[in-house]
């Protein structure tokens, strides 16, 4: 399985006004495994998209949050250097079905 070893902040979208921008919850502390790595995958609209990293995380996250690489006490994300939108989320079971392994 995967180490997490490395400390996150995350900030999961809470609401959404008219036009559709996201509020955020209050920042959360994680451990995750951060790889600074290109990967393609593909959007929500089937377009090619080329993410900046792959972060594995322990916890379920959603799509139109932000993580960051550190930790931080901002409560938007939008203005703190180095938080990127989440864009995609994968949850794998394990072999035994017992475990997930998360992928932002």
């Amino acid at each position: 399985m995967t180490r997490y070893t490395q400390i996150a902040t995350y900030w999961a979208p809470s609401t959404y006004d008219a036009y559709g921008d996201p509020s955020f919850s209050a920042p959360v502390s994680m451990l995750v495994r951060w790889e600074k790595k290109r990967e393609l995958y593909i959007g929500d609209k089937g377009n090619q998209l080329k993410s900046n990293s792959i972060v594995y995380v322990q916890i379920d996250v959603l799509t139109d949050g932000y993580l960051l690489l550190g930790a931080s006490v901002a409560a938007d994300p939008k203005g703190v250097t180095d938080a990127y939108l989440i864009r995609g989320v994968d949850k794998i079971p394990s072999i035994n079905g017992d475990k997930f392994i998360r992928k932002a």
